[in-house]
């Protein structure tokens, strides 16, 4: 405050100064004013840093072993700056003021007696005295906390941080964690008794670290040390629950662990799957958002093939009893074996409703690696018999294996996708041994007469049969006619049946379910047979959802559409004849009930989109790639007055004054990603109306130029925005656009692609929109220097919530930057991928 008014003062005496200088004085006299002031300036400037460097020290109170409060035998007490009370419900809490011990005279008048004073009154044997531990936090420890990163975003700390009691932190066993946490200790030899390695977790755990290799390096250093080290077994069995004790059954503390079983291995949680995911070790650095894993109560592991080789070629058997006692602590249910490494996942967005990127399995045209079945011969009894979910992309494996391990357990999930194996796999394995399948779901799979009769006789829920046939001939197929036993018919709820080659009789079935809700049938063939009769077709249906995407128009499918009384989602996608398309606008079950239409990829002229004309209820409208050319010439549809998400993205505006997205009345999400405009004319498009009251604008892919940027940035209530700038983003001038916005206050998620952007203000776009959630930037390069490092600070922000960050850039990052950047408050999460490819 006394720099300011300094300043201030300065500033005001150089100005009178100038006033007094005329034109017939020497500019010496001006010069020397403005010299004064810089160094002044300098001075300042100096004072400041030394402040910062004083701000970096963290002061922790600690409790002393070799104290007691019988500290008045000794003189110990003059130390004690700060003092722990215990209070009415017996929780010891810090005592601010003066703590001393006074003498006071006796009645006799011969003698003093010395007596504890407390600003509270509270008695000696109610105190704890407290011993300082104080470090250079920024330079001394790699690993960085959250919690202590935000002491840093106050102004100033004036009090020691002091764990909560249930730890019962002593000053004793925290120079073991400062050398755990400062990397120049070598811990090689360094042995951790049970009791402190619970208590080091927890220690962390209240921080909250962040994700780095320095963490890495921790959690390795407690592996060897602690779970291998001569206490490793108690450790595993925990008879004193210090697991409880210390870490509030927390789960997400362990989960590091799996990150260290080996060099060449590395873990992270996918959030969107309730997946821990175990992968080979990258270059990227991930926040691995470990500290989610306590909200989930079903956890699955995805295990590629790369890493399932290193654990089961070099297991020792103690370090298979550690990755069973983390499977059993963490609660693993499930595992999902995959021959492709896949690190980056991605942001969840608030997208708009695109039924075409669900369920989504790529496909691994190499040579496909053996499961190896000495992983589920090592787990743990526990661990086996907690298995309910199975799944294998890209494998090699024995069917009957699987079968023989499985044989009467509780599987509830069963996926195969382009799986192959030495012998005809036969699905009737699993399904005969596996009565509480809940869900099936099968990729470029023959299925035989059995295997079809024994999934009519279970009780699936959520069938998927994608890519699928039945391995006799057209000639041969067998006719499926309904019976008592086929159990399927009271549980089916969805069906997928896309690219896949079925029997008349057996989707005939299967679609007379009961309570069959969500239908796919897209690029889906029939196989005939002579006695297969089209009333099979003929039931009268209520259905949530129905995808149709290049499918083939036959007698069979029009009488199912022309049954069906009402569909809330219809996806009507890729349809090569539009005559057809019009009948099923037609019918009254999906005119009158459909609330979320998708249309993308059609090839519509003005006159077949007229035949939209009966849609009165869509709020949810995709016509991604389908707009036609004459839209000037499309009637006044009820859509216009009803739909609220528009997806237009991938189409050709040509029209300068295109004035056809202004006629949607309600529209709050506009998705216009990839679609081509003339220069400027996303002024005329985006009225003032639509800046009013769009909440969701993504134009990633188009590339905007200055002055549609300008006519973003007067948005008045945006909560998502993707942009693509493909520019170099150092002009300060698209930045002060961006912060000054109206919706600053509003966004929640901003995902943004340049070429070049400094990391400064990569960081103010972080700090600057307090209610941001999600922020993804692609960029070719992030600059800075060491010197940004150095001379700047995160210490104000604005967030009031979490905020997961994803960089995504091209060209390295310098380590240096990554450090810095992992110096950020508690509410932000930052993770970095090396991904040109990807985009928005």
């Amino acid at each position: 405050m006394f720099s300011k008014v300094l300043f201030t003062f300065l500033a005001i005496l150089c100005s009178k100064t100038l006033k007094f200088t005329a034109k017939n004085k020497k500019r010496k006299q001006c010069f020397d004013s403005f010299a004064f002031i810089y160094l002044i300036q300098l001075l300042l400037s100096v004072t400041k840093c030394a402040s910062l460097q004083a701000q970096d020290i963290i002061t922790f109170g600690l409790i002393d072993r070799c104290w007691s409060c019988n500290l008045y035998k000794n003189d110990d007490y003059k130390s004690v700056k700060y003092w722990l009370a215990c209070g009415v419900d017996g929780t010891f809490r810090l005592c601010p003021g003066n703590h001393d011990f006074i003498f006071i005279q006796i009645s006799d008048g011969t003698s003093l007696v010395r007596f504890f004073s407390c600003p509270k009154n509270i008695n000696l044997y109610n105190h704890k005295p407290l011993h300082t531990f104080r470090i250079i936090y920024l330079n001394r420890w790699n690993v960085k906390f959250r919690v202590l990163n935000n002491l840093f975003s106050k102004e100033s700390v004036t009090i020691p941080f002091i764990f909560d009691d249930y730890l019962k932190v002593y000053y004793q066993d925290f120079h073991v964690i400062d050398h755990y946490l400062y990397p120049q200790f070598n811990l090689s030899f360094h042995n951790l008794p049970y009791k402190l390695f619970y208590k080091i977790l927890g220690i962390m755990t209240a921080l909250d670290p962040i994700s780095n290799r320095h963490l890495n390096q921790v959690y390795s250093n407690l592996l060897k040390n602690g779970l291998m080290g001569f206490e490793g077994n108690k450790i595993l069995e925990d008879p004193n629950n210090y697991k409880k004790k210390y870490l509030k059954s927390k789960k997400h503390a362990f989960m590091y662990f799996f990150s260290v079983l080996n060099d060449s291995i590395d873990a992270c949680l996918i959030r969107k799957h309730s997946m821990v995911y175990i992968f080979k070790r990258t270059a990227h650095f991930i926040d691995q958002c470990f500290k989610d894993v306590d909200n989930f109560s079903f956890l699955t592991m995805k295990l590629t093939m790369h890493s399932l080789k290193i654990i089961c070629n070099t297991f020792s058997d103690f370090e298979w009893s550690i990755f069973n006692w983390l499977l059993s602590i963490t609660n693993i249910s499930g595992f999902y074996f995959d021959e492709l490494e896949t690190v980056y996942y991605g942001i969840e967005t608030l997208s708009l409703y695109n039924p075409n990127t669900k369920d989504y399995v790529k496909k691994f045209e190499g040579e496909h690696n053996t499961v190896d079945f000495l992983f589920f011969q090592s787990l743990s009894s526990s661990n086996f018999e907690r298995i309910i979910y199975l799944r294998f992309d890209n494998t090699c494996f024995s069917l009957d294996a699987i079968a023989s391990f499985f044989r009467n357990k509780k599987l509830s999930h069963f996926e195969l996708s382009y799986c192959t194996c030495d012998e005809t796999i036969q699905i009737s394995e699993i399904l005969i041994k596996n009565s509480q399948l809940n869900t099936l779901k099968l990729r470029g799979m023959v299925l035989c007469a059995k295997d079809i009769d024994l999934i009519l006789r279970s009780k699936i829920k959520y069938l998927h049969l994608l890519e699928c046939t039945v391995e006799t001939c057209a000639s041969e197929i067998k006719e499926y006619t309904f019976k008592p036993g086929y159990r399927i018919l009271k549980t089916l709820t969805s069906l997928d049946i896309s690219f896949s080659k079925l029997p008349v009789s057996f989707v005939g079935i299967l679609l007379n379910a009961d309570f069959i809700g969500n239908i796919n049938i897209s690029s889906f063939e029939f196989l005939e047979d002579e006695h297969s009769p089209i009333s099979v077709f003929s039931l009268r249906r209520k259905l949530n959802f129905l995808k149709i995407v290049n499918s083939l128009q036959n007698e069979y499918l029009l009488k199912f559409f022309m049954e069906i009384e009402s569909v809330h989602t219809l996806v009507l996608s890729k349809i090569s004849n539009i005559e057809n398309l019009g009948l099923l606008f037609l019918l009254p079950g999906f005119y009158d009930f459909v609330l979320a239409l998708d249309l993308s990829y059609n090839k519509f002229s003005a006159q077949s989109f007229n035949l939209l004309s009966k849609f009165n209820r869509v709020s949810s409208l995709n016509l991604e790639n389908s707009l036609p050319l004459n839209i000037d010439e499309i009637n006044d549809l009820p859509l216009f007055d009803t739909v609220e998400d528009l997806n237009l993205a991938k189409n050709e505006f040509r029209a300068f004054n295109n004035n056809f997205i202004s006629r949607f009345q309600r529209i709050t999400k506009l998705n216009l990603s990839n679609s081509k405009f003339r220069p400027g004319a996303l002024i005329n498009i985006l009225n003032d109306r639509i800046l009013n009251c769009l909440l969701y604008l993504d134009l990633s892919g188009i590339g905007l130029e200055n002055d549609d940027f300008e006519r973003v940035c007067e948005f008045k209530t945006l909560k998502f925005l993707a942009i693509d700038l493909k520019i170099d983003f150092t002009q300060n001038t698209y930045l002060e656009f961006l912060m000054f916005s109206p919706f600053k206050l509003h966004l929640n998620i901003l995902m943004l692609e340049v070429k070049k952007i400094r990391i400064l203000d990569f960081l103010n776009l972080a700090v600057e929109f307090p209610n941001l959630k999600n922020f993804r930037l692609l960029c070719e390069e992030l600059l800075m220097t060491p010197e940004d490092c150095q001379n700047s600070y995160f210490t104000t922000y604005n967030t009031t919530g979490f905020c997961c960050i994803e960089l995504l850039h091209t060209f390295p990052i310098p380590e240096y930057a990554i450090a810095f950047l992992q110096t950020i408050p508690a509410i932000y999460s930052i993770s970095f991928f090396y991904h040109p490819q990807v985009s928005m």
